[in-house]
């Protein structure tokens, strides 16, 4: 057996005995948000839905969309304890000993310095008097906020406060009575109700003093207390009695940071990782989660999501706790089938072949397995057999060993397999479509006549020697569908037909055979076909992106690499399961039925989840309105009656919605009118000119599932014009005065108007140049994707290479960032960045894999923050790849460097080793058919545009290269003020 043999073999022994453990599948804030805080001590929600978070960088509002920081100048920024008072200000605490509050998004200081070690480690807010309790825990002060005046509720010096907590309306704490001769004493479990104004003793119990961590916790009406040392010790206060709920032995005072209880359960916060209890004291989890974090919170918001604050790893957001997936493999798992005793296999990157049982968590390595490197592999429910990609043997299901496949004299690389019966395969392959005889002898099995082009051998009919993606067979064992680069074919006895969606060929990208009569295909346009010898009987848009397909009863599971769809044929409803819903973050390898269960094979684990499940995100947005404007000027006044010209109205609304991940959207609409829609990124509703009357504006949020939150309303009216009103009348018989008035008056808002009309002028203008950033933009990106799609589709036809259909996985992600892209006038240089890697690694393809290219940033600036014009380098990196590097022989170097040429302008410098400009004209003048190059008029044109509709002057400076009278490359120089 070989080294790495011998050592899955220990390594499955071990698992067999340990268990593979499950945890929480989650995401990352920090990643999803750009949030750069790892210290987390704290989190909090406010009534408004706002998340707060005192980090080591201050107190941070996150609104669903963006994160806001709060500190004050003068003091330490690192914050804790975070609180809402009954007005709805956010009150918290720093470690040097001021406590803060916020109001009206301004930070007041309540406590300038608390005590000797100023620290404070608890207080109760009851407007304006804070009770509070200093770190050295041997006082209870009550201060007024608004005249600093302080008082001692309780003071005992051979008293030590331990620790405390706050809910409703009282604060409570715990003091030890110390007795010098045996160490032992009496605790005292206290409290201060704010409603008398009194200082009570609840319980005294006596316990043994040890060096330990103490904790009181409050749980709605339910008090707790806890003890740390050797073991971890959890009491219930119960009347005058002290009960212990559990005493284990999973973590200690050296290793426990704190403890909170969430969801009705005990969570243990160590210093790496965290362990639940119920509150019975049942260990939930033999296992830590997120063992490689020093846990600081396990919170649980409005939404029912799980927060986890740590002090080395930002925050982690759980959205699912139903939802767990175990880890089966430290290697890339990259195909897998099933047999018909639901048992699973696998090969890993390495090449290893793996058996998993149910329930899915025990792998184990099948010896003397010899394939090679990540071979995709295929069950014969005929013979009980698995074949595997490129190898001339099989493994069987039943007998559990390997046998190799008679009379096989040539390699089969399949991409896709069927099988007609035990002994008959349908394979599709990088260069042609074959139907093999398995069996011992040539004999063949009966299959039907198709036309095939050529038969190499007795067990061998070639059906089309072309590239092929897929095969699939009718439950009739007679109507075969293969996909070809020109479309789908149907083969039937004695003929052969191309299939038609609606009279001209598609490309398909799954296909499966279905339950009952003909197959499912998908099409790269992400329709799903039902077809049935050769014409197509039911089709449905479904209009999100997947590669596979499984059926099952009156559902479809449509699969990509990071969602499930679940598609009811009967009503064609659409539910989505994704990462924000707890699916593994892996990437899915496939998906399997299993007892009304979905299995989930991913890149390294694995995961059950309920067919019948909830799918959809009821979560409805938490919606608020946040201001409204009046002539785009913030509105400070009582009521909402307006005058007849205060006539433009805008009113701001937000919504927080986790789950949704920034995904939910808006309708508004005025006086019962039709419902109109926004997105997250214009949260709000404008009316520039609203004729006299009373008005209902209603708005209400969408999660990413159509859920919908509860209504906002706001009233307002707008006044008549004062020349309706009965005094006008009066006021005309005044002649005199009237006539003095109206002439005042005609005079102001004529002039008035002048000055609006040519605001109004050099508004147009401004929108003119944007409108033509983006004509041009949306010229660029179809020109890029004509590219792109020709060189990829080269790729794939000339070098026949397996990887060449995981790289169309990479150009859709670049699609959909260009996509998204286009939405904005600009972009973070980290985004550019990102989107330049996927371009230049599918460029690199055209040239065999010889661009050799980097991307460098200054260290002294931020990407984050600085941000260039969408579709600003592209032109020119297109430019350098196609006229210069693409005529040169040999190595293709290029390098993209950004630095700050001073503190208000950055540089970008293209520089390649291509054949230079003259060069490139030369051979440009020696073809038969020139074309301008679009993406020079482009650069011209955006640059005009940007200098004329911005105030960031952008330049350009092209530097041909030489060595000697040598051309050497070309040199790109592109500054722009930030």
């Amino acid at each position: 057996m070989s080294k790495k043999g011998l050592f899955f073999l220990f390594f499955s022994l071990f698992i067999s005995l340990s268990g593979s453990s499950q945890d929480y599948n989650s995401y990352s804030f920090n990643e999803l948000y750009g949030f750069d805080v790892n210290t987390v001590y704290d989190i909090f929600q406010d009534r408004d839905a706002n998340m707060w978070f005192g980090t080591s960088e201050g107190l941070v509002r996150f609104n669903g969309v963006d994160c806001q920081f709060f500190s004050h100048e003068d003091y330490s920024k690192s914050c804790t304890n975070i609180k809402e008072d009954s007005q709805g200000r956010i009150w918290f605490s720093n470690f040097g000993g001021q406590l803060f509050y916020i109001e009206n998004d301004a930070v007041h200081v309540a406590i300038e310095k608390a005590g000797s070690n100023q620290f404070i480690s608890e207080y109760h807010v009851e407007w304006p008097n804070v009770v509070y309790i200093e770190y050295d825990g041997k006082e209870v002060i009550r201060i007024n906020i608004e005249s600093q005046l302080t008082s001692v509720i309780f003071q005992n010096k051979s008293a030590v406060i331990i620790t405390s907590d706050d809910s409703n309306e009282r604060l409570s704490f715990v003091m030890q009575d110390v007795h010098n001769i045996d160490d032992s004493g009496r605790i005292s479990f206290c409290s201060y109700k704010s409603s008398s104004k009194q200082f009570h003793i609840d319980v005294r119990h006596s316990m043994e003093l040890i060096s330990s961590k103490y904790q009181v916790i409050i749980d709605k009406d339910d008090t707790y207390f806890l003890r740390s040392h050797a073991l971890f010790e959890f009491y219930k206060i119960e009347g005058d009695r002290l009960s212990k709920i559990l005493e284990s032995n999973v973590t200690g005072a050296l290793s426990l940071n704190q403890v909170d209880i969430c969801g009705g359960q005990i969570h243990a916060l160590k210093k790496k990782g965290f362990y639940s209890f119920d509150l019975t004291g049942e260990l939930l989890d033999m296992n830590p989660h997120f063992d490689n974090s020093s846990i600081s919170r396990v919170f649980r918001d409005q939404e029912n999501n799980w927060w986890i604050g740590t002090l080395n790893d930002g925050l982690h957001i759980i959205t699912n706790r139903e939802l767990k997936s175990v880890e089966i493999s430290n290697t890339e798992i990259v195909h897998s089938c099933k047999d018909d005793n639901d048992i699973l296999y696998y090969v890993n990157r390495e090449g290893d072949f793996f058996e998993l049982k149910p329930p899915y968590n025990l792998p184990k390595l099948i010896e003397n397995s010899q394939m090679s490197l990540g071979k995709k592999i295929a069950f014969n429910p005929y013979n009980k057999s698995i074949y595997f990609h490129g190898e001339s043997f099989v493994y069987n299901a039943i007998s559990r060993s390997f046998s190799e496949i008679p009379n096989r004299k040539m390699k089969v690389n399949f991409r896709d397999i069927t099988f007609f019966n035990e002994k008959t395969a349908v394979f599709s392959s990088f260069n042609t479509t074959l139907i093999e005889n398995l069996s011992k002898t040539s004999i063949e099995e009966k299959i039907p006549n198709y036309p095939f082009e050529r038969i190499t051998e007795p067990t061998l009919k070639i059906l089309k020697d072309v590239n092929s993606f897929h095969v699939a067979l009718e439950e009739n064992r007679i109507d075969l569908y293969v996909s070809y680069l020109d479309g789908l074919y149907h083969y039937f006895e004695g003929g052969v037909d191309i299939v038609k969606n609606k009279r001209k060929p598609f490309s398909v990208k799954s296909m499966i055979q279905a339950k009952g009569r003909g197959v499912w295909v998908g099409t790269m346009d992400n329709q799903l076909l039902n077809i049935v010898s050769g014409k197509i009987k039911k089709s449905f848009s479904i209009n999100k992106p997947f590669k596979g397909i499984v059926e099952h009863e009156n559902y479809l599971f449509l699969w990509a690499k990071d969602k499930i769809i679940r598609f009811n044929i009967s009503n064609e409803k659409i539910d989505v399961l994704d990462r924000t819903d707890g699916l593994l973050k892996d990437r899915i390898v496939n998906i399997y039925i299993l007892n009304y269960q979905l299995v989930v094979i991913g890149r390294g684990s694995v995961q059950i989840i309920p067919i019948a499940g909830e799918w959809r995100n009821q979560n409805a947005p938490h919606l608020r309105i946040e201001s409204m404007l009046l002539f785009d000027k913030s509105i400070q006044r009582a009521d909402f009656n307006f005058k007849h010209e205060e006539n433009s109205i805008t009113i701001n609304f937000s919504a927080t919605a986790i789950r949704s991940q920034g995904s939910c959207s808006f309708q508004y609409r005025l006086n019962g009118g039709k419902w109109i829609e926004t997105t997250i990124d214009a949260p709000f509703a404008r009316f520039p000119q609203l004729a006299p009357g009373k008005y209902r504006f209603e708005v209400q949020a969408l999660n990413e599932d159509g859920v919908k939150s509860e209504i906002k309303i706001v009233e307002f009216s707008i006044d008549v014009h004062f020349t309706r009103k009965w005094w006008f009348i009066g006021l005309v018989l005044l002649l005199i005065s009237g006539t003095i008035y109206w002439i005042v008056k005609y005079r102001f808002n004529l002039i008035r108007k002048q000055i609006e009309i040519k605001e109004e002028q050099q508004q147009i203008r401004k929108e003119l140049y944007k409108s033509k950033i983006a004509a041009i933009r949306a010229q660029m990106n179809p020109h890029f994707m004509f590219n792109a799609l020709n060189t990829i589709q080269e790729f794939i036809i000339t070098n026949q290479k397996e990887v060449a259909s995981e790289y169309l996985a990479d150009f859709a992600d670049l699609m959909r960032k260009y996509l998204e892209q286009s939405k904005c006038e600009e972009i973070t240089i980290s985004e550019e960045i990102e989107t330049l890697e996927i371009y230049l690694s599918l460029e690199d393809l055209r040239v065999d894999g010889q661009l050799n290219y980097s991307i460098q940033c200054e260290p002294t600036m931020n990407p984050y923050e600085i941000t260039l014009p969408v579709m600003l380098l592209q032109p020119f990196i297109e430019n350098s790849i196609k006229h210069g590097l693409l005529h040169k022989e040999g190595e293709k170097r290029m390098s993209i460097s950004f630095r700050m040429k001073s503190q208000n302008r950055i540089e970008c410098i293209i520089e390649d080793n291509g054949v230079g400009r003259a060069a490139s004209e030369m051979i440009k003048a020696n073809r038969t058919h020139n074309h301008d190059s679009f993406a020079t008029d482009a650069i011209n044109n955006k640059v005009d545009l940007v200098n004329k509709s911005s105030e960031r002057n952008l330049s350009i400076e092209i530097i041909d290269l030489f060595s000697g009278d040598e051309a050497k490359g070309t040199k790109i120089i592109v500054e722009l003020d930030v």
